[in-house]
């Protein structure tokens, strides 16, 4: 099964919320392919957002700096 492409336009999602964990499906190719599903780390949240949902929990995520080698 072949399914579009979605990109998230709106900073302000759980797609973009460092609480938010995305689930993958593994494809014939062995490859990991993003589901348009997840769920919220947030302790006794207990929801299964989609990723272009909002809650009042969204923080930011922040990367982490390059390490030097």
């Amino acid at each position: 099964m072949i399914s579009p492409k979605i990109y998230i336009a709106r900073p302000q999602v759980c797609g973009t919320c460092v609480h938010y964990r995305q689930h993958y499906v593994l494809s014939e190719g062995g490859r990991l392919e993003p589901l348009w599903y997840g769920h919220c780390h947030v302790p006794h949240h207990g929801r299964y957002p989609q990723p272009d949902g909002t809650c009042p929990h969204w923080e930011a995520y922040r990367e982490e700096p390059a390490r030097p080698r």
